[in-house]
């Protein structure tokens, strides 16, 4: 889900960045070896017209949110201790194409984000929700890693509110700074055993 989004916004940003200006080789400049060396006049010159000119309109904008929730709360049980996360850590909305979203926080360090995806959205495989709890320790970090052994049931995801449960099985820890070993795989903080969570969550214009 993330993959996709963050795509999505890198592309934009690179096209509206005006990478026409960085693209070397692909528009006819030369290209550097280490150890090498170009005569500079190899790039020739240009007039910036010959690239046209657009308007930053012409690639549309994010549509605006079908609703922003203010209030909300959420019970968090990690094997069998439960904490209250009783405000929301920052703006929640309910999007049309990416569906509801919402943080909460017990004010302590400890948050717990959901996303539910509306069904048919292309974005999210499957229209699948996604819910992770993320903690500062001692200066460090700390988020759930592979969230795949999750199963988030959401009751509500309009204009009303956005409310639901989630149940996961063996969730471990990951460094948020470095979640990823170099294979792609997540990697997790040694020493820190597998955990059950348990939620439920609900927010409110």
């Amino acid at each position: 889900m993330r993959g996709v989004v963050v795509g999505l916004l890198v592309a934009t940003a690179f096209i509206l960045s005006g990478c026409q200006y960085l693209m070397g080789a692909m528009m006819g400049g030369p290209i550097g070896l280490p150890g090498g060396s170009f005569d500079p006049g190899a790039f020739g010159s240009f007039d910036p017209g010959d690239f046209g000119s657009f308007d930053p309109g012409d690639f549309g904008s994010f549509p605006p949110a079908e609703a922003i929730y203010k209030t909300g709360s959420a019970t968090v049980k990690i094997d069998g201790t439960s904490s209250t996360y009783g405000t929301l850590a920052g703006p929640a909305s309910l999007m049309a194409d990416l569906g509801a979203n919402a943080m909460w926080t017990d004010g302590h360090g400890h948050y717990l984000l959901v996303a539910g995806a509306k069904s048919g959205n292309p974005l999210i495989d499957g229209g699948s929700d996604f819910v992770q709890v993320e903690q500062i320790v001692d200066d460090h970090h700390w988020m759930t890693g592979d969230p795949s052994d999750c199963k988030v049931d959401v009751t509500t995801a309009d204009k009303t509110g956005f409310s639901g449960t989630a149940s996961c099985k063996g969730l471990r820890w990951s460094d948020a700074i470095a979640p990823f070993d170099a294979s792609g795989n997540p990697a997790f903080v040694a020493g820190q055993a597998p955990f059950d969570l348990e939620v439920t969550f609900q927010a409110k214009p």
